[in-house]
């Protein structure tokens, strides 16, 4: 009777620990919850904002505290997160996971170099279209046609006419397909303005000036209105169909 006693308390001694060590697994594991994108990134600012200090790779400074400024998601799990103790400014790249028991888990933080970064770091042209009330830009790239970027004006930013001065970017006066150049600074995938130039329809294309044609006409997009089909996102290259607006396809944009 003592073996098969000591028998069955060595199986309840392995059974609860086998049960202890599984559940320790479980709260330990990578295994997201079904949270909302706006209750993940909050769940991550205040992590951010707690814990700034102890994730710089840098110290205070004449006895300053880090607090952050502002925290930019520039993917589902990297966002920028700008931060000072009143004397130096940071910015660093954060990436990072939500753990089961609705942790946030700081993968790397890295360090940017502001100075690097505060130069112009996007230079193209092409068409811009309305986005959610915003705007886009889509241009192309050899091999890579109908590329998109989200635009971000502010205050700083500068627009430019022809024939005009600089002038501030609001009210908006191009419109749904217009031609334009964009400088401005590349953060995933949205340009923050720097300067933006609509460009009149006479520089839009720069022929040979000892070009001549009288019987040949140089098609620079195909005109599909009236194919019941709206094209407001468009390739830029010979061949391609026109931007399309109510106004200049009402037929197939009304």
């Amino acid at each position: 009777m003592k073996k098969i006693g000591f028998v069955i308390i060595l199986i309840a001694i392995i059974v609860v620990g086998f049960l202890i060590w599984q559940k320790e697994g479980q709260n330990g594991s990578e295994v997201e919850p079904d949270f909302t994108l706006a209750e993940k990134q909050e769940l991550v600012r205040s992590y951010l904002q707690e814990n700034i200090s102890d994730l710089s790779p840098k110290e205070e400074v004449l006895g300053g505290n880090f607090y952050v400024t502002e925290v930019e998601f520039i993917a589902p799990e990297t966002c920028l997160v700008d931060y000072e103790d009143g004397h130096i400014a940071l910015r660093a790249e954060a990436n990072f996971q939500i753990l089961e028991n609705n942790q946030v888990d700081i993968i790397a933080f890295n360090l940017l170099d502001l100075d690097a970064e505060e130069g112009i770091s996007f230079v193209d042209s092409g068409n811009i279209v309305g986005n959610n009330g915003g705007w886009d830009l889509i241009y192309e790239e050899p091999g890579a046609p109908a590329l998109q970027v989200s635009l971000e004006f502010d205050k700083d930013s500068v627009c430019q006419k022809q024939g005009e001065e600089d002038q501030s970017c609001f009210p908006v006066y191009w419109k749904q397909g217009d031609r334009v150049r964009v400088e401005g600074k590349k953060i995933g995938e949205q340009v923050k303005i720097d300067t933006f130039k609509l460009v009149p329809e006479s520089e839009e294309f720069n022929l040979d000036s000892n070009f001549e044609s009288e019987n040949e006409e140089m098609e620079i997009c195909v005109d599909m209105c009236g194919d019941g089909i709206c094209q407001e996102m468009v390739c830029m290259g010979e061949g391609c169909p026109c931007a399309e607006t109510a106004d200049i396809c009402p037929q197939d944009c009304s």
